[in-house]
């Protein structure tokens, strides 16, 4: 299965971003940074933990809207490779999205 494989490339990329955030980013940019980390695994939580896909689908919208912001502003702040590394992840996280929604819809 993909999602592992895939998931742990990601961490990476987060984590690396995250370092750069916190070494070179603006207090917004590491609240941001923490707040996605936290919805991250709250969705997992939600979602996997105890199957409330409503409560999951809101909790990735938030997530996307997050991480969007988090590119934007890192880019905004001279953090390019940051928001570079992010990139893959509002991909990732909008599959995520895509599929969250088609299982409500389809329950």
């Amino acid at each position: 299965m993909a999602f592992p494989i895939v998931w742990a490339f990601l961490y990476v990329f987060i984590a690396i971003a995250g370092w750069q955030i916190y070494h070179r980013g603006n207090s917004t940019l590491k609240a941001l940074w923490i707040t996605q980390l936290i919805l991250n695994g709250l969705w997992s939580w939600v979602f996997i933990g105890q199957h409330w896909v409503v409560v999951a689908l809101v909790n990735i919208v938030f997530l996307d809207i997050l991480v969007i912001n988090l590119i934007l502003k890192a880019r905004r702040a001279g953090l390019k490779t940051a928001s570079l590394l992010l990139t893959p992840y509002i991909i990732w996280l909008l599959l995520a999205t895509s599929l969250n929604t088609y299982i409500v819809l389809a329950n």
